[in-house]
């Protein structure tokens, strides 16, 4: 297989297209998909021939105002300052194996400036999504590596490939954000999203792209997907139904562990809605980390100083180390800058060990040992990093889930999402459900073997769903 080779975040190398002046922003500017001037679309201010799409290379060549405006639901993995800090600390990067390629929709009027009698167009910023060329599979936790394996077992190359995606983020949310001109009205949503899928089709193409990936897209707009279907740019099918010709996005399944707050005035509050035995348990492993000398204390904005970043980012490092062999994708620099720029969303839970068995308060006399960071929206708690440097009994728990689910508490919030996997986390209260992925194989020999493995996922899934439901710890109605 004729390949280059890139190495990783990790150190190790996978094959990669050779990153070349196709890239370059100027090139990408000039390549535009222009909507058909006889399309059904119709807008109230939008016409037809108005609306055409462009890919850039860097976030920044996307004004922070817009990308904002669309992306307004208030997660903090599509704000514009987290995916910034990957690209500026270089986290993401062409060299990392992570090629940023973001798709632009823009409306296009003769409202702009006048100068000698020509009018300069204007170019409203209308549509965006976060798109990434990827030269491997790490750090998207929707796990393809056996189809990489079986395309290069057969001298075929399956990377590189085009994801819709938040980086080291497996958080489900908005991919694609549309103006209100666009998304009220359904008829013209739709087209736009059909007008999106050919877009993306042409550049897989142009780009020698095996595949297009969607990752972790929120549930609502699934439904929206399988409405807005044409023949002629691919149809989003769910991968059980009955095997078509055409090309068609697989519809992928997989399953998280999400807290959800009934209501809940404090933890004990929450524990009460637990049968005794598991109510019981928790309540020992909390102890058992008191016993231990270890306190706690939540962080948030300029509490967090740059000594503490530091620290965190060695734990950090450790668990990596320990858990992949790896110092982890994330550098120093890019845990600062999110610090500094989303100071307001982010809290650090610090783990200290007291060196006396008084109840002393006095920090100089600690030690951090352990910190958890969690992110959060409106509505979401999000955990997303851990680390220790000495293990102690049930830290891990504490830190993570434990005080995360006084975090949502304390907060109101309705949802606490702890990251990916984890089956331990049923026992703490955590549901199962389902994520969603999306992908488009591009003429590929694959796809018939992919679209029944994806079959049996699926049903794999709905049963390992149904037997950790019989192992939540709730207490029944009968209780």
């Amino acid at each position: 297989m004729n390949k280059a080779k890139l190495t990783t975040a990790d150190g190790n190398q996978q094959s990669n297209f050779q990153q070349s002046d196709t890239l370059q922003s100027d090139t990408l500017h000039s390549d535009k998909h222009q909507l058909d001037t006889q399309s059904s679309l119709q807008g109230k201010h939008i016409r037809p021939e108005q609306l055409q799409i462009r890919f850039v290379t860097a976030l920044e060549k996307i004004a922070k105002c817009d990308w904002q405006a669309l992306f307004d639901s208030g997660q903090p993995f599509t704000d514009y300052d987290y995916l910034l800090s990957l690209e500026q600390s270089d986290c993401v990067g062409a060299e990392q194996g992570w090629q940023p390629y973001h798709l632009v929709i823009e409306h296009i009027t003769n409202e702009g400036t006048v100068n000698d009698n020509f009018c300069q167009p204007k170019a409203e910023v209308v549509g965006l999504m976060p798109l990434y060329i990827k030269s491997h599979s790490y750090g998207e936790y929707m796990f393809d590596w056996s189809w990489a394996e079986a395309y290069q077992s057969h001298n075929l190359a399956y990377y590189p490939k085009l994801i819709n995606a938040i980086p080291y983020t497996p958080a489900s949310g908005q991919r694609l954000a549309l103006a209100k001109s666009l998304a009220d009205n359904l008829k013209l949503k739709s087209n736009v999203i059909s007008l999106v899928k050919a877009a993306l089709l042409e550049a897989s193409n142009k780009l020698s792209l095996s595949n297009i990936q969607c990752l972790f897209n929120q549930a609502e707009d699934i439904s929206l997907f399988n409405r807005c279907c044409d023949a002629d740019d691919g149809e989003i099918v769910d991968s059980s139904s009955k095997p078509q010709t055409k090309p068609k996005w697989l519809q992928r399944e997989d399953v998280q562990f999400h807290w959800f707050n009934q209501g809940y005035q404090s933890f004990d509050d929450f524990l009460l809605s637990l049968t005794a035995r598991k109510r019981k348990t928790i309540k020992k492993e909390r102890q058992r980390v008191t016993q231990q000398g270890i306190v706690f204390r939540q962080l948030s904005g300029q509490q967090i100083t740059k000594e503490v970043w530091q620290q965190f980012f060695t734990f950090y490092q450790l668990t990596y180390a320990k858990r992949s062999g790896h110092l982890g994708y994330l550098n120093f620099k890019c845990f600062w800058l999110w610090g500094q720029r989303l100071a307001e969303r982010i809290t650090l839970v610090a783990a200290y060990k007291k060196s006396s068995t008084d109840n002393s308060a006095d920090q100089q006399a600690e030690k951090m040992i352990a910190g958890a960071l969690f992110f959060h929206d409106q509505s979401t708690l999000y955990g997303r990093y851990w680390g220790c440097d000495q293990e102690f009994d049930f830290l891990h728990f504490e830190a993570c889930y434990y005080r995360g689910i006084e975090l949502a508490i304390d907060r109101k919030l309705s949802c606490f999402n702890a990251g990916a996997q984890g089956e331990h986390k049923v026992a703490r209260g955590f549901q199962p459900v389902i994520t969603y992925g999306h992908y488009l194989l591009n003429d590929s020999p694959f796809s018939a073997a992919i679209e029944d493995f994806l079959v049996r996922e699926k049903h794999h899934h709905c049963l390992y769903r149904q037997e950790l439901e019989k192992k939540l710890p709730y207490k029944s109605e009968s209780e």
